[in-house]
């Protein structure tokens, strides 16, 4: 019984392509999103274990990376293909090696940086990345705090250096940015006056 679905969604396959013939994935897919009692996954891997599938590898794409594809179509044709260097960066894929991140932390920093993006693209009429300037980069974090300040502040900072480092921008904006709430450590006294302030 508990293999009804399977057998059916065989059944069906086989009747109409014959035992001998190769499926297509995306053929199964569809057939079993005309009826909740025909099953895909199963049907595909049974098929693929006797060499009798045809693989399609957009069935296989990974949900973050359609994820940010999705989201980049959303940005104006410049400043996406500057995002997606970024990414290729972040994929290693750079004129540096380095560590690769996944496409799940590429998408948490791109999550976060997507309301500014769209900000600078739409309220600002930025075309390019290259025409963010420091003020830009501070008025975007002004007013968070937290959590949300640090995220937005490391992701920034990520953007821009790997731009920085693959030549597209010719300054980094967010190069003195601090992760943190503070705007910076305060300045150390001199000995001489720290003794006089002791003294007073």
């Amino acid at each position: 019984p508990n293999y009804r679905k399977n057998t059916r969604t065989l059944t069906i396959l086989l009747y109409w392509l014959g035992a001998e013939t190769t499926v297509f994935e995306r053929d199964v897919h569809d057939l079993a999103r005309i009826d909740v009692n025909l099953a895909a996954k199963p049907v595909c891997q049974f098929l693929r274990d006797r060499g009798l599938l045809v693989e399609d590898p957009d069935l296989h794409r990974n949900a973050d990376l359609v994820w940010i594809e999705s989201t980049l179509t959303t940005l104006s044709e410049l400043v996406a293909s500057e995002v997606g260097t970024w990414v290729k960066v972040m994929r290693e894929q750079g004129r540096r090696e380095g560590e690769p991140r996944g496409y799940d932390g590429i998408r948490r920093y791109l999550t976060i940086l997507q309301p500014t993006l769209t900000a600078w693209t739409t309220t600002a009429g930025v075309n390019s990345l290259r025409e963010i300037t420091k003020d830009h980069v501070e008025n975007a974090v002004d007013g968070l705090s937290g959590y949300a300040r640090r995220g937005l502040a490391t992701a920034l900072r990520s953007l821009f250096r790997a731009l920085k480092r693959e030549r597209v921008i010719f300054r980094n904006p967010a190069r003195d940015l601090p992760v943190g709430d503070l705007k910076g450590i305060p300045k150390s006294i001199p000995s001489d006056v720290l003794m006089g302030l002791l003294d007073q």
